[in-house]
């Protein structure tokens, strides 16, 4: 198979150029969907073979097109977005903008490089697990999982078809809520009495905490530190449904041809296998009670804040197979979320610290709101 890595390695946050639609504002469009007249690869040179080009823009490029938007380029991803370290053995690895030698997160990497070092001022990717969270955290912008199953996924290339789910990213937050109103996400004002619940992830960098607290204290809103039974189980559960589903949903390109695709989707072949019928049950079992805490929680006045990384990004060499467990859960409650930057780590790094805020059912665009008190620098406001 012909190794298709660009010559420079800063062209590797787009797998190609595009020139569709007369808008002024720059849209990167991930490769797993479909913008008409250009074959859809999913990052694998295995599918670039063969791939025609699409007969029609999916959905969400549709509308994104009719309002505004022009697309500038196919975005680089995990192979299949069956990954979260945004490495790519064909189409290379896009550059992590903060440090070229940590991985820039996946799966939907060209699509938060692309934001961040200004190729474009609104990405489409996709979110699984943390899909554009992970990339967004780690290359500093802010990425938003919507609500499942509030736009149209026609047109989108499927991984756990009972995870997935679109995402946007950005490096403004009125970009995104321009992409929102563009996707008919109806406008929800954050209430007065807004509050913030303060959640601690076990297992998180003390330094990547205190930014998150310190945001916060800044904020002026009213924040209460909570408790969240059962969420290292929810990120177990989450884990088997995407190795459990994701074999099925890739079949039509990988049955039979595993020896033509990347080192790191023939490792997740193999932790998938190990994904019993008893597994996959619990772990389905699990979602709609895993659902009604978050829900619980979550309402038109209190949104849940986290970390949205435990860790640094990894260095390159030092990449896991793992989905992100902070942002995984999430996924499994179906409800919409939003991650953004805050304080550099260390003095003289460019590497930052980043916030996750979780939301009731439809509630992006108070998303957004809470964003801009934790994140004045990505605010317009």
């Amino acid at each position: 198979m012909a190794d298709t890595t660009p010559a420079d390695p800063s062209d590797a946050w787009r797998i190609r150029a595009v020139d569709r639609g007369n808008g002024p504002v720059r849209l990167a469009v991930k490769d797993c969907i479909d913008v008409a007249g250009v074959a859809t690869t999913s990052g694998s040179a295995l599918v670039a073979a063969t791939a025609q080009p699409a007969d029609a823009d999916a959905d969400v490029v549709s509308r994104l097109l009719d309002s505004g938007h022009r697309v500038v380029a196919k975005t680089n991803l995990d192979e299949f977005c069956f990954g979260s370290t945004g490495v790519n053995p064909w189409f290379g690895t896009p550059v992590n903008p903060l440090d070229p030698t940590r991985i820039p997160g996946g799966s939907s990497s060209g699509s938060a490089v692309a934001v961040a070092v200004g190729h474009a001022e609104v990405a489409l990717g996709t979110d699984t697990t943390g899909s554009a969270r992970t990339p967004a955290a780690f290359c500093g912008v802010i990425g938003l999982k919507l609500t499942r199953g509030a736009v149209s996924m026609r047109g989108v290339q499927a991984l756990a078809p009972t995870l997935d789910c679109l995402g946007v990213l950005a490096a403004r937050t009125a970009r995104i809520r321009a992409a929102l109103r563009a996707l008919g996400v109806e406008p929800r004002p954050l209430p007065d009495d807004a509050r913030l619940l303060r959640f601690r992830i076990e297992g998180t960098d003390a330094e990547l905490d205190a930014s998150v607290d310190r945001a916060l204290e800044r904020s002026g809103l009213l924040v209460e530190t909570v408790e969240i039974p059962g969420w290292g189980d929810a990120a177990a559960a989450t884990r088997s449904i995407l190795f459990g589903e994701a074999p099925t949903a890739l079949a039509p390109w990988v049955a039979g041809a595993l020896d033509r695709v990347g080192p790191d989707v023939r490792q997740r072949f193999a932790t998938a296998a190990e994904v019993g019928p008893d597994e996959l049950s619990e772990a389905y079992a699990a979602a709609p009670r895993w659902r009604a805490t978050l829900r619980e929680l979550c309402t038109d006045a209190s949104m849940i804040v986290t970390v949205s990384m435990q860790q640094l990004p990894p260095r390159i060499e030092e990449r896991s197979a793992q989905p992100n467990s902070a942002t995984s859960p999430v996924s499994l409650a179906g409800l919409p979320a939003i991650v953004g930057p805050l304080d550099e780590v260390q003095p003289g790094s460019a590497l930052r610290a980043s916030v996750q805020v979780i939301g009731a059912e439809g509630s992006e665009w108070q998303l957004c709101d809470v964003l801009d008190r934790l994140c004045p620098d990505v605010s317009d406001g």
